[in-house]
């Protein structure tokens, strides 16, 4: 047993950064691909993009029942009858529902007032939505073996696929139609090289038997990200009725861009730890320790991200021509940037509750943070305007800690793990803002700034928490 828990120690550390490194590869393509796409399109398209994006992925929740997270977290092994049965049960209920869609796709066009090309886009992504269903199994297996690795180049080519195919039709005028267009061309793109790099054969199985003990995991599971739906994008698709799609364009830019970090670090972090935590959940010592250095790493890398992101966004906005629609969303980026650093604790640490079988308190504390969000949101929006969105979202951040609590009671939390990377991301961030209005807003100038913080960041660090550190660094290089 303990020679297993070195193994998916050394093969989850090496993962992280395998998965950091094709997130690199992935954020040049999708900061490159949606930084032209910004300056191309106008803020009325990419409303349409984002509700339509909402709406479809209303869908998603319903397409597997979290059978697939019940296969991760399984200590046995699979066999291949549980995987055809739930891949069985999956496209019914994918087909099912893109059906509804489609029968009801003439009331959602009336209800937001769309057009036919907004319509085409909504196809496209039920399309899409099927075609990401045919990848679930082979995924799950890659991800039980946390060979996470052999999905970078899958990701890659669907970032390429989208990103390109939706520049060269933007430049020639395709509007909603060329995120139309991208959708498919990444869906098709990512379902043939999921199964060139993890083969598996479709069957189906309707044996109940056979995959019915997975519903106790699966369905709380699956109605934590159906409550997580219905705080973020079912709240999204009612602010595209109550505000200007423009202004919900507006939200979405300062969205992407402070949760960027998160899906360039955490997500990769905490993919691994759900898959890593679940195998090693019998041993409180080293799951502590594992939980902890995600928390220290997570935070460590994140905060200065995004401090930078924040400074150099404003510069972009001025400096880049055709750029300037973009001022209004500067303080969307602010306030859900510091949702974006408190993530990193209450993710990694609601991953450890999954891991561990906590799915029942995980859906409890989701269906709390959902009222509060919806609550929250729409008072904000009735009393400030559209700006209460990102007061909420900062709001919800520190409603979400309350995790720590629960955390506590199963491993010990070492509170220097994100205490000190936050105190000293705050003396950077403090100081960066005091340098904008002494320099102009020229290129020359962002990087000049940006690199000041971050060698700021690395000095006040060491400073610090140097032992610790220096600590963690030993550990990754014996791991590796």
């Amino acid at each position: 047993m303990e020679e297993n828990h070195e193994i998916y120690k050394k093969r989850a550390v090496k993962n992280i950064f395998v998965l950091i490194f094709r997130s690199g590869l992935l954020y040049v393509v999708n900061f490159g691909g949606n930084f032209i796409l910004t300056i191309i399109l106008g803020l009325q398209t990419f409303g349409v993009y984002i509700l339509i994006s909402a709406l479809v992925n209303f869908l998603n929740y319903f397409s597997d029942i979290g059978f697939a997270a019940a296969l991760v977290q399984k200590k046995e092994a699979v066999e291949d009858d549980e995987l055809k049965g739930i891949f069985t049960i999956q496209q019914i209920l994918v087909l099912t529902f893109c059906a509804v869609a489609i029968i009801i796709s003439p009331m959602i066009k009336n209800f937001y007032g769309l057009d036919s090309h907004a319509m085409w886009l909504f196809y496209a992504c039920l399309v899409s939505f099927f075609l990401s269903s045919l990848k679930t199994i082979p995924s799950v297996l890659l991800e039980r073996e946390l060979h996470f690795e052999k999905m970078v180049p899958v990701q890659v080519i669907e970032a390429l696929f989208f990103n390109v195919t939706a520049i060269i039709l933007a430049l020639l005028h395709y509007e909603v139609l060329a995120f139309a267009w991208a959708v498919f061309t990444r869906a098709i793109a990512g379902l043939i090289a999921i199964y060139i790099v993890k083969p598996w054969r479709i069957g189906f199985n309707l044996n109940f038997n056979k995959f019915k003990k997975h519903l106790k995991f699966g369905v709380p599971f699956q109605m934590n990200s159906f409550l997580a739906m219905i705080k973020d994008d079912l709240l999204t698709i009612i602010l595209g009725k109550i505000l200007p799609l423009s202004t919900l364009a507006l939200i979405g830019w300062g969205q992407k861009w402070a949760f960027m970090p998160l899906r360039f670090i955490l997500d990769n972090v905490a993919k691994i730890a759900f898959s890593a935590l679940s195998r090693i959940q019998g041993d409180k010592e080293k799951l502590g320790l594992a939980v902890n250095k995600a928390i220290f790493g997570t935070s460590f890398l994140t905060f200065p991200i995004l401090t930078i992101i924040n400074v150099a966004a404003q510069f972009l906005v001025v400096a880049v021509p055709r750029y300037q629609k973009w001022i209004p969303a500067l303080p969307f980026l602010a306030f859900f940037s510091l949702n974006a650093a408190m993530a990193c604790v209450f993710i990694t640490l609601v991953n450890l509750l999954n891991s561990v079988g906590k799915v029942k308190l995980t859906l409890k504390l989701m269906f709390f943070w959902t009222a509060l969000s919806w609550i929250l949101n729409l008072s904000l929006i009735y009393l400030v305007g559209s700006i209460g969105v990102g007061i909420a979202s900062l709001l919800m951040g520190f409603a979400s800690l309350v995790v720590i609590y629960f955390a506590r009671q199963i491993i010990k939390i070492d509170h220097t793990s994100y205490i000190y990377p936050a105190f000293s991301a705050g003396i950077v961030t403090l100081g960066s803002y005091q340098l904008l209005p002494y320099v102009g807003k020229t290129y020359i100038n962002m990087f000049i700034v940006c690199f000041l913080m971050g060698v700021a960041y690395l000095l006040t660090s060491i400073l610090l928490f140097r032992k610790k550190l220096f600590n963690e660094i030993k550990f990754l290089r014996t791991s590796l």
